[in-house]
């Protein structure tokens, strides 16, 4: 199926659309690209994992209300982006989609719209991924709980605002504070954390690795398909300049 080009401006959005007549589960066959404009394809390519990572956060919220009434809502979306001077997104183009529908494409497209990226010296492009997948319907209760590492590191890439807090609040009290957190955490088969500890920390302040942990939390995963996850996973924290 050929997709169609998604616009964003500052006072609309169009989005690729399955026509009536298709089944929802054939938006899993949105592979084949239209070509971008002739602006992006001139563009410079950029690394949108990197410039994306601490921004993400409003484009899985997107899917995390779509899991709220469909626990088994999940797929994989590849997104081309195109950035102009000012670090505003004003183009997306989606590639290939394996969610069942396009329920949450216009929440989405909004959170596109909204983010604010560091403005690069001409307009660029680049691919990113949305990560959510659930195949638990394939398999039965009494399996082990898994969950695909990339998707993992995604998700917590999109709360690094949250940790970042954590560790600000306390470099205001002491401006040389650096270190390493392991934090681990156990994800349940709803998809929510169930428990997080402070692995081990070289950071002069336990608080920092308490704040951490106390934060995921909140944080919202697939279902783990039966059994659960646990988690460790290393933040190193320093502030900009500062020897590693």
């Amino acid at each position: 199926m050929r997709t169609r080009l998604v616009c964003l401006t500052l006072v609309a959005a169009c989005h690729p659309t399955i026509p009536p007549s298709t089944p929802a589960v054939a938006a899993a066959a949105m592979a084949e690209t239209a070509p971008l404009p002739a602006s992006a394809a001139a563009a410079k390519r950029v690394d949108l994992d990197k410039l994306l990572a601490t921004q993400s956060r409003g484009l899985y919220a997107c899917i995390e209300r779509e899991t709220a009434t469909r626990p088994d809502f999940g797929g994989r979306l590849d997104a081309e982006i195109e950035i102009d001077t000012r670090g505003r997104v004003v183009n997306v183009q989606i590639a290939t989609s394996t969610f069942p529908d396009d329920s949450a494409l216009p929440c989405l497209l909004r959170a596109w719209r909204d983010l604010r990226l560091s403005p690069p010296h001409e307009r660029a492009t680049g691919r990113m991924r949305i990560a959510w997948e659930n195949e638990c319907s394939s398999r039965t209760v009494a399996d082990t709980g898994s969950m695909d590492k990339e998707m993992i590191r995604r998700i917590i890439q999109s709360h690094l605002d949250e940790v970042r807090f954590c560790y600000e609040k306390k470099l205001v009290k002491n401006a040389t504070l650096q270190g390493r957190v392991m934090i681990q955490f156990t994800i349940g088969h709803a998809g929510t954390v169930a428990a997080a500890i402070v692995q081990n920390s070289t950071i002069d302040d336990a608080d920092v690795g308490s704040c951490i942990a106390s934060a995921t939390h909140g944080w919202r995963f697939p279902q783990t398909c039966g059994g659960i996850v646990i988690v460790s996973y290393p933040f190193v924290l320093r502030t900009a300049g500062a020897a590693p």
